[in-house]
């Protein structure tokens, strides 16, 4: 089971973190914020796309966004390229949510910042509404010095198993670093490999995966040796947008130069 705790309950919510890696964290956003947020996108057209790498970055966002920048005449991209500026800036601001900080600085016991970023659309009906992600530690890709990585999940439209939710394995967390099959590589993504992704690992014996039922503007913590994933979109007609960034104590040392070219906002 994971537990649902309003915003203001901290020490409920630090208490979740240490006994199952992971709680969903009600009141820090309202639906009124995550349609903001979901309007900057629809800015953009990726909708129907993969997920976005660093959308907080104008760099990064430019450059997953060049197919679609070349099919513009010239005035049309130079507005384009001032949405990307505009988008940029706004989820820096969502990321730098005063209260998500306090909540993560108290549970690591030190001040924390925000290394990188995705927001992912899992629209039903297109190749990338199928996309699913294996069980898997977000360990295995960073590679912390410490255990203060925590990835915050904004949920933007509501999401379920049905809707290609977020699953968790409360729990797992307690055992460490677990042997991962090196079963994706994300430059393979444009090419069509949507199945699968990310590095399995598997769930420890006597734990189960369970997954949230998020309304809008839920946010999920997760520990970062928290086995977690989703399933494909089934339900027809809808999306799965997920706005989501990763947090860790200033001094945590990680491995730098990976596919998400993780590095302190602040």
């Amino acid at each position: 089971m994971v537990k649902v705790i309003d915003y203001k309950n901290l020490k409920a919510i630090i208490k979740q973190l240490d006994i199952a890696g992971t709680c969903v964290v009600r009141g820090l956003f309202s639906e009124s914020d995550c349609k903001n947020i979901a309007s900057k996108m629809e800015w953009l057209g990726l909708g129907n796309g993969p997920h976005i790498i660093n959308p907080d970055r104008e760099q990064h966002l430019t450059a997953q966004t060049a197919d679609h920048l070349a099919k513009l005449q010239h005035l049309e991209r130079i507005q384009y390229l001032k949405k990307i500026k505009s988008v940029s800036r706004f989820l820096r601001q969502v990321m730098k949510n005063e209260a998500v900080l306090k909540i993560l600085s108290k549970f690591s016991k030190a001040p924390v910042t925000v290394l990188n970023s995705q927001y992912l659309f899992k629209k039903h009906g297109t190749k990338y509404g199928n996309q699913s992600f294996v069980p898997h530690q977000d360990a295995v890709t960073y590679k912390p010095s410490n255990e203060s990585l925590v990835s915050c999940q904004l949920s933007i439209s509501g999401m379920n198993k049905k809707r290609g939710g977020l699953f968790v394995v409360p729990g797992s967390h307690k055992y460490g670093l677990l042997e991962a099959e090196q079963s994706y590589d994300f430059s393979k993504q444009a090419k069509g490999n949507v199945k699968g992704v990310h590095n399995l690992c598997q769930t420890p014996k006597g734990l189960k995966r369970y997954y949230p039922e998020a309304l809008p503007g839920d946010l999920i913590f997760v520990r970062a040796y928290c086995i977690h994933g989703s399933d494909a979109n089934r339900a027809k007609g809808t999306d799965r947008q997920i706005f989501a960034w990763m947090t860790a104590r200033r001094d945590t040392k990680y491995l730098r130069g990976r596919y998400a070219d993780p590095r302190p906002l602040f």
